[in-house]
């Protein structure tokens, strides 16, 4: 164990000298290259690194929120997107991020804000209408909104594997009769899409044994969670 951490406080200091040995543009390609290839620790090291050196580097800055997004170190992830946003040429992605950190944290006001910035900023990044859909829907429990944003989802991504299920779900939402389960309700709010609508409590308790745990927030780009189930 002694000679695996010393063997990895070399690299480490391996790369440290480096960072003073190769030119800024190669050190920081070999960093995106690290980041690329998912080996995070080594990529964040030579990163903050480049950092050091030129602060103003956005794509830095975005990578190192990106990765401590990963670490669920959400503070140091907002920080580092907040910086980016102000240098970079197209902070569309990074606002993207921020939504996405919000939601982790479920300070929902802030992750819908964030998304929004994104939307307004680049339209192609229509992730952000399902996220504004997905959250006015999961904890808002907001039908109206939620049809507004998958609508429009549904229209600028005719793509999408899950288009079919989306619609099925506005549909849904669009019934008057269709009622949302409350906030803290046993049944979840997949089991009532299932279903068509809320069920009875004898219902519930037969399908919350099936389907407990499916209700969770949404940190891909692309859709999924609620549309998962094939009932749907």
């Amino acid at each position: 164990m002694k000679k695996f951490i010393f063997f990895g406080a070399w690299i480490l200091q391996g790369i440290f000298m480096a960072s003073f040995s190769v030119p800024d543009d190669e050190f920081f390609k070999k960093a995106e290259a690290y980041y690329f290839q998912k080996k995070y620790e080594i990529a964040l090291k030579m990163l903050e690194a480049v950092l050091e050196k030129t602060p103003d580097n956005a794509k830095a800055l975005s990578y190192t929120g990106d990765i401590y997004l990963i670490k669920k170190d959400y503070d140091k992830a907002i920080q580092r997107y907040n910086q980016s946003v102000e240098l970079s040429a197209d902070p569309a992605m990074d606002y993207f991020r921020l939504g996405q950190v919000y939601t982790a944290r479920k300070e929902i006001p802030q992750a819908k804000e964030n998304y929004q910035k994104a939307y307004s900023l680049n339209p192609s990044k229509t992730a952000s209408l399902f996220q504004l859909g997905y959250l006015s829907l999961v904890y808002e429990r907001d039908k109206n909104a939620c049809i507004r944003y998958w609508r429009d989802y549904v229209l600028r991504t005719p793509n999408d594997p899950q288009k079919e299920k989306i619609q099925k779900v506005i549909d849904l939402l669009k019934n008057p009769d269709f009622v949302i389960p409350p906030l803290g309700s046993d049944i979840s709010l997949e089991e009532a899409l299932i279903m068509g609508g809320k069920t009875s409590r004898e219902e519930e308790v037969d399908l919350k044994d099936k389907t407990t745990g499916h209700e969770k927030g949404k940190i891909s780009n692309e859709s999924k969670g609620l549309l998962d189930d094939e009932n749907l």
